[in-house]
């Protein structure tokens, strides 16, 4: 994350990074807007509990801060996040008081002076949306979710996230690393029927990591027999 935020500023114009916030500053969940439209709910549950004892043990604002979140201010003068969708998510649905569930947030760009089309492609330019639903087929910008909350489920983002973490890949910053895994193993034919139960399709994931297939992939970790 600070190595991405640090190219990007580097590559800012200057009338555009002058507008930029060093510091992150703690933005209610009410004024974040998603760039996307789906997540991995069942990566939910555990990060909720990391949330929840992190509040209890009165850490939450050190760990909230240490994962800043990078914003655009949009034309509707809401905090469109980049990234830490998941973590918005789990902050929403952890029981922690209406007070603390908001993000660390650093404004990279403040575009709330743009019309709404120039707003669109401006963001679709920078890479900044990801528009396909839990199939990987295409949906407009405006069908992005006008909150949080209404984030929906798409299962192939929680395989990745399982994957990834088991070695399948390794962590890059690239935007939407785990949704263009999810898709490979989407199309490759990996059926995820038991949400509660995702033993089997990692097991496929991982070898289908190794696959000449998936040498294209960000992240693809060459393996040596």
């Amino acid at each position: 994350m600070k190595q991405f935020m640090i190219c990007l500023l580097i590559f800012l114009p200057l009338s555009v990074a002058s507008k930029t916030t060093k510091e992150a500053h703690f933005i209610s969940l009410e004024r974040v807007h998603p760039t996307q439209a789906f997540i991995g709910l069942d990566q939910i549950p555990s990060k909720i509990k990391k949330i929840e004892k992190k509040y209890k043990k009165n850490k939450l604002t050190e760990y909230l801060k240490e994962k800043w979140t990078p914003a655009i201010i949009g034309p509707d003068n809401k905090y469109w996040i980049i990234d830490r969708h998941h973590l918005s998510y789990s902050i929403l649905k952890s029981k922690i008081p209406n007070k603390k569930q908001g993000l660390f947030i650093k404004v990279i760009f403040d575009w709330s002076s743009y019309s709404w089309s120039y707003f669109k492609e401006r963001m679709n330019d920078k890479s900044f949306l990801y528009l396909k639903d839990d199939k990987f087929k295409p949906i407009t910008f405006e069908e992005l979710p006008l909150s949080i909350g209404k984030l929906r489920d798409n299962p192939y983002r929680s395989l990745a996230y399982f994957a990834r973490e088991k070695n399948c890949f390794n962590k890059v910053n690239v935007p939407f690393l785990e949704f263009t895994w999810g898709e490979y193993f989407y199309k490759k034919g990996i059926s995820i029927s038991d949400k509660i139960n995702y033993k089997k399709p990692i097991k496929q994931a991982l070898k289908l990591c190794k696959h000449d297939s998936a040498r294209h992939l960000p992240g693809f970790i060459s393996r040596k027999n």
